[in-house]
């Protein structure tokens, strides 16, 4: 499954926060963001990632190209 991850570029909380969701949405999860998913964004606050359900956990795979939606 391809999903897309977006930071926040403001937040009141203390840590910065991501959604991660995939086209049609059945599958979406907001949260504080983790150092692997910062590491893994780079400098950019929109990627998408192949990624794979491990039980109620998005496991993030390879990023991949820009996707229309």
């Amino acid at each position: 499954m391809i999903v897309k991850v977006q930071l926040s570029t403001y937040t009141e909380l203390p840590v910065r926060q991501v959604l991660i969701y995939n086209k049609d949405r059945s599958v979406e999860w907001q949260g504080d963001i983790t150092p692997e998913i910062e590491r893994a964004m780079g400098d950019t606050n929109k990627a998408f990632f192949e990624a794979k359900m491990r039980g109620t956990v998005i496991e993030l795979m390879k990023r991949v190209g820009g996707r229309p939606w």
